[in-house]
């Protein structure tokens, strides 16, 4: 199986464990830089003024399982079933790109490989240190770049024993990927 096919049903796999509450896939977590960056601009800017953003490559989950705040329109969903050309901006980013407020963001179109419609903004957060200054970034569906890493499956446990969750996510790592080394942190 593809690697994308098989990190889809690890995902369902370990959601389905009774201490997990929710499951995310990202190529960035909270406490560290994203570090992808992708030149973007307004689609509409007349001057065609790229800048850089940092691109966070997630799925549809993200967002709820970080208690990310959309502050307007709405996160990635499945629901709707064409997310994948659809972007989810931070407060940051909407200043960066000119926009008056978050409001007006919302179903505006961003170049990045091609225009790609904003369809909500989250509250800013600190990506990095709380030291460290509120940087634009963009979520991307992880389903849209595929050289756009997707480097951590985020846990949300319910109450229970940490000890007894890692063993059964590593259990569940070894059947999807046994050439793997199984790394984890909390």
């Amino acid at each position: 199986y593809p690697w994308n096919v098989k990190l889809e049903a690890r995902k369902k796999a370990i959601r389905r464990l009774p201490l997990v509450h929710s499951v995310a896939a990202s190529g960035a977590v909270p406490g560290e830089e994203v570090a992808t960056f992708l030149s973007n601009r307004r689609t509409n800017d007349a001057l065609k003024q790229n800048r850089l953003y940092e691109m966070l490559a997630c799925d549809p989950d993200y967002i709820e399982a970080y208690g990310l705040q959309v502050i307007a329109g709405r996160g990635f969903s499945e629901e709707y079933g064409d997310d994948v050309d659809k972007l989810v901006i931070n407060e940051t980013a909407v200043r960066n790109l000119g926009f008056a407020s978050n409001d007006e963001a919302i179903g505006a179109l961003v170049t990045v490989d091609a225009p790609m419609q904003i369809i909500g903004v989250v509250k800013d957060y600190h990506q990095q240190a709380l030291s460290k200054n509120y940087t634009p970034i963009m979520l991307i569906h992880k389903d849209k770049i595929d050289w756009l890493p997707q480097r951590y499956i985020s846990i949300v446990m319910t109450s229970g024993n940490p000890r007894e969750l890692v063993s059964q996510v590593q259990e569940i790592w070894n059947r999807y990927f046994a050439d793997s080394s199984f790394d984890y942190f909390f």
